[in-house]
């Protein structure tokens, strides 16, 4: 008995496991080197810079899905007006911004004209009316069904859920589904239908003001006199490539591994997690999670002997979002923005007549048939503004889509309610397995629990703001 002890005492304090291999120790371990993974560390940091940090990234790069190529935004670009969490941190770090003015153009095409905004309000209307009523009727454990044959939950189709669409909701719900989330209407699934009512009524504020000839001449008015009530949101100035750098800047030298994606988690019988990373075997005491649901569920990453329940599962199995193309413009520019659903394309989105870039997930020719329909749009020649892509997220095996799962699995109980211990976070983000567990990212803030943080508002999901804020939630709770 004594040797064994002794035994399994020396095998641990010389770093090698059962096996003969050597695996490294650390406090915590992050996977995944997004803004919610680097504002995690970031955070521990701040609190306890003797802590023994490691980050796992997949990629040779930091940013995750935020990544700024050429000038150019591909992922992640806005901050909004009220992301006051965000804004703090870029003032803290020393960055600076440029406000996006909100007196550009709004208009809706069908059948290649222009719709006069006043026909436009009706439309808007009615389409929220319905899509709130199907949302409400909608019952908790509706959401996701599980199928027998894949052994694993999948989101309910949309089906027959919505009340009849006239045709003119119809193509606006479309162009918006398409843009959002790279799939068709039908294609579509229950859970998401929150975030389109969010969408719309975000095109609807613009609309109001646009067909209000007060409110028009007041943004017009604070626009030229560069007065921030007409300021809708910002754009940072050399890109989010430039914040991911802020938040790294104090990080000790080899804390980030790059190329290093993670194969496995695990849980030891002694509590502490096992994590496999390319030809490495890492112990760690801690474990936080940055990593979309989708890869997690593709790459089979997450070991049973983690104990997760089945509600954590259902979560992890539903379907990322798709691929799709994205109108965008350098970061250095500050035009007026226009806003625009194509119905008869099927597209939506915002870009500007100056320096207009479009980048798709599939382009690499410039006669691509969507460029075409993006000259169309803005009526402007952009031959030579179009960038081919460099960066497939939809076929990006750490992606594994555009976006992560905005809207997963909040009708359960488990994660429509906030978390006693981290406020302002869904329950799934943690903590886990005796608060040594956590998943963070867009995709893990409630959206709904106020918290003093972002001036007394919640932090939606599917932001900037909601990978930092989990990062700094989570991380404030390790660090004390």
């Amino acid at each position: 008995m004594k040797k064994s002890v002794l035994l399994s005492f020396l095998l641990l304090s010389t770093g090698s496991n059962s096996f003969g291999c050597d695996y490294e120790t650390y406090d915590t371990t992050i996977v995944g080197a997004g803004l919610s993974g680097l504002n995690a560390a970031r955070t521990i940091l701040q609190k306890n810079p003797q802590a023994k940090i490691h980050i796992l990234e997949a990629r040779d790069r930091v940013g995750g899905r935020t990544f700024t190529q050429d000038g150019v935004e591909l992922g992640g670009e806005f901050v909004d007006k009220d992301h006051y969490y965000t804004l703090n941190i870029l003032k803290e770090l020393g960055l600076e911004t440029n406000g996006i003015k909100a007196d550009g153009d709004v208009f809706l095409i069908e059948d290649g004209q222009r719709f006069d905004l006043n026909k436009m309000k009706p439309l808007f209307q009615s389409l929220i009316v319905k899509l709130e009523s199907a949302f409400k009727k909608i019952q908790p454990d509706a959401y996701t069904k599980w199928d027998s044959a894949q052994g694993k939950h999948l989101f309910t189709p949309l089906g027959s859920s919505l009340e009849e669409l006239t045709n003119g909701e119809s193509r606006i719900l479309s162009a918006i589904v398409q843009d959002e989330y790279g799939i068709a209407l039908e294609d579509a699934t229950l859970s998401s239908i929150g975030s389109w009512i969010e969408r719309l009524k975000e095109y609807q504020e613009l609309v109001d003001a646009k067909t209000n000839p007060i409110m028009n001449l007041g943004l017009r008015f604070c626009s030229f006199a560069n007065i921030d009530l007409a300021t809708i949101n910002y754009r940072i100035q050399g890109g989010t490539a430039s914040l991911c750098k802020a938040l790294m800047k104090d990080f000790p030298k080899g804390m980030i591994s790059y190329s290093s994606p993670v194969t496995k988690i695990a849980r030891q019988k002694s509590g502490a997690y096992e994590i496999d990373a390319t030809s490495r075997v890492i112990h760690s005491n801690n474990v936080i999670i940055s990593t979309p649901f989708s890869v997690l569920r593709e790459r089979k990453i997450l070991d049973k002997s983690l104990g997760l329940n089945d509600e954590v599962h259902s979560i992890i199995d539903t379907k990322p979002y798709g691929r799709n193309g994205k109108v965008i413009v350098p970061c250095s520019l500050q035009e007026k923005i226009i806003y625009f659903i194509d119905m008869d394309n099927k597209t939506a989105g915002w870009g500007n007549m100056s320096g207009l870039t479009f980048i798709d997930t599939n382009v690499t020719d410039k006669t691509d048939k969507k460029a075409e329909i993006t000259k169309s749009v803005f009526e402007a020649k952009i031959e030579d503004n179009i960038i081919p892509i460099a960066q497939d997220w939809g076929s990006d095996p750490y992606s594994l889509g555009c976006w992560s799962t905005l809207t997963a699995g909040t009708p359960y109980s488990m994660l429509s309610q906030p978390s006693e211990t981290l406020a302002g976070l869904q329950q799934f983000a943690g903590p886990h397995n005796d608060k040594t567990l956590f998943f963070i990212g867009e995709h893990t803030c409630d959206g709904q629990t106020s918290v003093k943080e972002n001036n007394g508002e919640a932090v939606r999901t599917g932001y900037m703001q909601s990978a930092l804020y989990s990062g700094f939630v989570v991380g404030n709770y390790i660090a004390q």
